[in-house]
């Protein structure tokens, strides 16, 4: 017989991962020996406690994991890969291979992500399809794209959600602060409780008092024209999804999380 384990998780290309038998708990985790060993992105052994982070495919995606645990076998398969967008700029010292990337999940040309621009810099940058400067586009005025076209430019610090259309040849920059609107104390569905901003982990969080039933959501700029809910209830957003409820009573620390382009994830704790 055999002990099986299978899901269906996010992969940011070129990176690592490990399991872990206990959610949050790293004291005992499941590896791989040698990552370095050809194909083992798609599969291969592992075991508890080995040398090595399990190595990603190399396009990021969607990915079918599935976990033998009697015979100690793994396999990868793509349920779905993104396309990427690099946004080389001032904020990063232009380094495509370094960039922040926009996402697009249907791989259509339609991208977008969110990307923190700090104080005392120029705001300017480009987009890359390569992780270099082979096929750069700059702004062609008007909001539109061309590959002859200048640094593209946000009007000045801040947390910006950048879309970018390479069918269309069209760009969009939306500046956001981030809080949380619900029916909990002090919201009431019309207030929204401030979320702070933390660059070293690229996340907004805030604190907020829950009474059993309450219901929540994420939204931008005290206005509705742009929030997340958790349609399905697994974890991930969506732009107008579902309200977040079945949490527990009492006071919890909430985490927003948009760094990964195009999928959304928040945390409760």
């Amino acid at each position: 017989y055999s002990v099986t384990y299978q899901g269906t998780f996010f992969l940011n290309g070129g990176q690592e991962y490990l399991a872990l038998p206990v959610n949050g708990d790293w004291s005992r985790k499941f590896s791989v020996a040698d990552k370095s060993l050809t194909g083992l992105s798609a599969g291969g052994n592992f075991g508890a406690d080995l040398n090595d982070n399990f190595p990603a495919p190399a396009k990021t995606g969607f990915y079918k994991i599935t976990f033998d645990f009697q015979a100690g076998k793994f396999t990868v398969v793509s349920t779905g890969t993104y396309g990427l967008l690099y946004v080389p700029g001032d904020y990063q010292g232009w380094n495509p291979a370094t960039a922040a990337k926009l996402g697009s999940a249907k791989n259509d040309g339609a991208y977008e992500g969110y990307i923190n621009f700090p104080a005392g810099g120029s705001f300017e940058f480009k987009f890359t399809t390569l992780p270099d400067w082979s096929n750069a586009l700059g702004d062609a005025g008007a909001g539109t794209l061309s590959g002859s076209g200048g640094n593209i430019k946000v009007p000045g610090a801040g947390y910006y959600k950048i879309n970018a259309n390479t069918t269309a040849n069209t760009w969009s920059a939306t500046k956001t602060t981030w809080g949380l609107i619900g029916s909990f104390a002090g919201s009431g569905w019309g207030t929204d409780a401030a979320m702070t901003y933390d660059a070293g982990s690229n996340s907004w969080s805030a604190t907020i008092t829950l009474a059993a039933g309450d219901e929540f959501k994420f939204r931008a700029n005290s206005d509705w024209g742009l929030n997340y809910g958790d349609t399905g209830a697994d974890g991930s957003l969506e732009g107008g999804g579902d309200n977040i409820k079945g949490v527990a009573a009492g006071s919890h620390k909430i985490t927003l999380y948009l760094n990964n382009s195009g999928y959304y994830t928040y945390k409760i704790e």
